[in-house]
């Protein structure tokens, strides 16, 4: 899809939204625009603006109630705009508020000058700058609602000097909390004199003063000592953890951490009578990171996921394993055209770090030759989706990812006239690359991998017709569907997962009393057919060669479900 069309569906959604009030927030940094639109968005609807020149472009489409502009830009700066703002009679009343890192004062005397109705210095609190907009766009109403919501939410200071991990945490607790990152101790110090927090996290690693010091000196002031602190930090040595607890932290917790380890921590400090209750009744929603080397790509992917996941665009390979060390995401999705370092190159380093191995990727691009499919997946991708591609497909191969007890195993929920064929679960490693397509083509999806799926999944084309086929990939996928108690009428098992870190999967199956009986067929290689280990192997068993004709499949397949 081209950036021409991708911006005309993104002012199209724009239009459709017009309850809340408008800010069009514009900075040629991607990271601060990512920034101050999740600050601000549960309040007002945020159009980002990379440029000036996009600026003009949604003034076209819509009517804001408010400007944030940055002053240095490249192309049209700050100044300039709101110059050519306040010469348009259709745009000259809308107020215009400076955000800035310029905190100079002859900036801010020609920022006023220009008919800028406020000036915001960066680093900036949350309250300051929402009421500094409250302030232009409805001042008797509205500060008195926003006050009162934020007074029923906790609030937390977090501490880091990387910017990026400020953005990152606050982005992953915001559902929960109200969180003031702070760059620096200095300025977690400046945002105590502000609000009072219900817990502090606090990296270790800083310039200056680091978070040993930082502690000592809220231990030592009484009107701080009883705020509860969490490190939050990379340093994962027994040493450090004893001496941030020493120091009068009330926990460690060590990055890259999980969203439910880390709230679980931070209920037990801050709200512990109803930590059962209240974190674990909220569902918490699936981490995406999303690789583009196009910004509009990012913002219209982002758009489009939003109300199901919580997504990072990133803009580069290097960015996406920079996040990494903050974020373990529950999928990627990946470009394979990139700069500097490309999609099939980026897969290569994940799937070689023990770290990352196991995380889904799904390739997003435009590039749909088969070609470039099959090296994907090849590589270890979990599944290929080409541009342009429709919200509901897209949705719907990331839940069959990260979802897979709501896909994958859902054997009791098959809809037309597959509910009353019998259910066969196969297990075979070659199933990781493609389970995804075949998931798809389940549901009658037609698309671009539909060769592939004719080489790769002979047993789904074998047997559809006449059953239905659940294809996993990984042993340990097995317990989950036999603890679910799901109606399996026949196992197909390859062998060379039949015995997979010294657990026998048949003598598995044999243990779950429903399945004492049930069929088991054996996928061997060509010559060891009929052969099958003495191993909990009771019951009526078979075995079959690969690579196998689809009717001697059949054949083997009916004959073991009639007995």
């Amino acid at each position: 899809m081209a950036d021409d069309d991708i911006r005309k569906q993104i002012i199209e959604e724009m239009l459709l939204e017009n309850l809340r009030k408008k800010i069009i927030y514009v900075d040629d940094v991607t990271h601060n625009l990512l920034s101050v639109k999740n600050r601000l968005k549960k309040r007002y609807e945020v159009y980002s603006a990379p440029s000036a020149t996009v600026m003009f472009e949604f003034l076209e489409h819509i009517t804001p109630d408010l400007i944030l502009l940055d002053i240095n830009m490249p192309g049209i700066s700050g100044y300039e705009a709101i110059k050519i703002l306040k010469a348009d009679k259709r745009h000259a009343n809308v107020p215009v508020i400076f955000l800035t890192g310029k905190a100079d004062k002859e900036s801010m005397r020609k920022g006023f000058s220009l008919g800028a109705a406020d000036y915001v210095s960066k680093p900036f609190s949350d309250a300051d700058l929402i009421e500094r907009i409250e302030r232009q766009i409805d001042p008797e109403t509205r500060r008195q609602s926003w006050e009162d919501d934020e007074s029923k939410r906790k609030v937390i200071i977090y501490v880091d000097d990387i910017n990026h991990s400020l953005i990152s945490v606050r982005a992953r607790l915001k559902q929960r909390y109200e969180v003031y990152p702070a760059i620096s101790v200095d300025a977690m110090f400046e945002l105590l004199e502000k609000v009072t927090p219900d817990l502090i996290l606090l990296d270790v690693n800083m310039p200056r003063i680091n978070g040993y010091e930082a502690i000592k000196m809220l231990k030592a002031d009484d009107n701080y000592k009883e705020i509860p602190v969490i490190f939050l930090t990379s340093k994962t040595d027994k040493r450090s953890s004893d001496k941030g607890l020493s120091l009068g932290a009330a926990d460690y917790v060590l990055k890259p951490f999980s969203d439910p380890d880390l709230i679980m921590r931070i209920e037990r400090q801050i709200n512990p009578e109803t930590r059962t209750e209240g974190w674990q009744a909220k569902k918490i929603r699936k981490t995406i990171i999303h690789v583009d080397d196009v910004n509009f790509n990012l913002i219209s992917v982002k758009g489009r996921l939003k109300d199901h996941y919580e997504v990072y665009p990133v803009l580069s390979v290097d960015m996406l394993f920079e996040t990494l060390k903050h974020v373990i995401p529950d999928l990627i999705l990946l470009d394979v055209n990139m700069p500097y370092v490309c999609g099939h190159e980026a897969i290569k380093r994940l799937k070689n770090d023990v770290r990352y191995s196991v995380i889904p990727v799904i390739f997003l691009t435009s590039k749909a030759s088969k070609s470039d499919m099959i090296k994907s997946f090849t590589l270890g991708a979990a599944d290929y989706v080409a541009k342009p591609f429709t919200d509901a497909e897209l949705i719907k191969r990331i839940e069959h990812q990260i979802n897979p007890q709501a896909n994958e195993y859902s054997m009791e929920n098959s809809d037309g006239d597959q509910s009353n064929k019998p259910n066969i679960l196969a297990i075979d490693e070659s199933f990781s690359m493609l389970n995804a397509v075949q998931h798809a083509l389940r549901d009658d999806y037609v698309g671009p991998l539909t060769g592939l799926m004719q080489k790769n999944f002979a047993i789904f084309y074998a047997l559809r017709d006449n059953y239905k086929v659940f294809m996993v990939a990984k042993s340990e996928q097995l317990k989950d569907i036999l603890q679910q108690k799901t109606a399996i009428n026949l196992f197909l098992i390859d062998s060379k997962v039949a015995v997979a870190d010294g657990l026998d999967l048949v003598q598995i199956i044999r243990e779950f009393p429903d399945h004492k009986a049930t069929p088991i067929i054996t996928m061997t290689s060509k010559g060891a057919e009929g052969h099958v280990s003495a191993v909990g192997y009771a019951g009526p068993c078979g075995s079959i060669a690969k690579p196998f004709d689809p009717d001697d499949l059949r054949k083997i397949v009916a004959k073991h479900i009639k007995t």
